[in-house]
């Protein structure tokens, strides 16, 4: 008997994102930065994916993660960001570490 693995619904994942992350082998660390990003920033109305270029290389893409419609303060935000790199570094190894970014969006 087979049994399946749960994953949980990220927005933005299906399509192009999800075929970069198989294209390089990323799938199970967007799903576990994904559930960093829950843990560190419950407070955000969303958090997605999307696929993101360099304004300035074309060549390099990356999954972003999109955390959206934060509720609280910029200074308490960027104060929860510091952990980041922290809680990422154990899911991610290094030479991955250039596949992803994060962009903190506030609510109005």
């Amino acid at each position: 008997m087979t049994t399946a693995i749960s994953r949980p619904l990220i927005a933005g994942f299906a399509g192009e994102v999800e075929q970069f992350a198989d294209e390089h082998e990323i799938t199970e660390i967007v799903f576990a930065i994904y559930d960093i990003a829950c843990r560190l920033f419950p407070m955000a109305r969303t958090i997605r994916v999307a696929l993101g270029e360099d304004g300035e290389d074309s060549s390099w893409r990356h999954v972003d993660f999109l955390i959206e419609g934060l509720t609280i303060s910029p200074r308490e935000a960027y104060g929860i960001d510091d952990r980041w790199t922290d809680e990422i570094t154990p899911v991610c190894p290094a030479e991955h570490a250039w596949l992803f970014t994060h962009d903190l969006r506030f609510a109005e």
